[in-house]
């Protein structure tokens, strides 16, 4: 499958793209309703965790993080909280990016908004070949993460 090779038309295919996983998760297993999460990256694994005894787990990575002092987003391909293994979907962007000689995505971090993180996520998700991705809450450091396929579960 072939994506832009600008960084404004792979922008707006990667949050097309993103929309639909993320709706599709939302009616199929309630993602977005989980009562907490948890991230194991030496188990590689994100759960999210439901009231009751339903539980979606999937493989993770990190993407990337932002914060706000600095209004950057730092990739994961060097990060300092992440291992060389937990960041293929972030280094398949800068891959693409150097491939395609898109400049805005080859440095290691990007200054901009907190919800600029989701474009950019987003793009990982999509050259990354994950099926999704989270950010965590926290809206003063934010952490986007990407998971594969999920797998629905009760809570032994």
């Amino acid at each position: 499958m072939s994506h832009p090779t600008d960084f404004d038309g792979l922008m707006e295919k990667a949050n097309h793209h993103i929309s639909a996983l993320q709706s599709a998760h939302q009616e199929s297993w309630g993602f977005g309703r989980a009562d907490r999460f948890e991230v194991d990256f030496e188990e590689g694994v994100i759960r999210f965790i439901f009231e009751g005894d339903k539980m979606a787990v999937a493989p993770v990575t990190l993407i990337g993080t932002w914060s706000a002092g600095p209004k950057e987003f730092l990739w994961a391909w060097d990060h300092p909280m992440c291992p060389p293994a937990d960041n293929a979907a972030a280094s398949a962007v800068k891959a693409y990016a150097e491939t395609h000689d898109i400049d805005l995505l080859k440095d290691r971090s990007l200054n901009c908004e907190g919800d600029d993180g989701w474009g950019l996520a987003a793009m990982a998700c999509l050259l990354g070949d994950l099926q999704g991705v989270y950010r965590t809450p926290n809206g003063e450091n934010l952490v986007y993460l990407g998971f594969g396929n999920i797998t629905l579960s009760s809570i032994a």
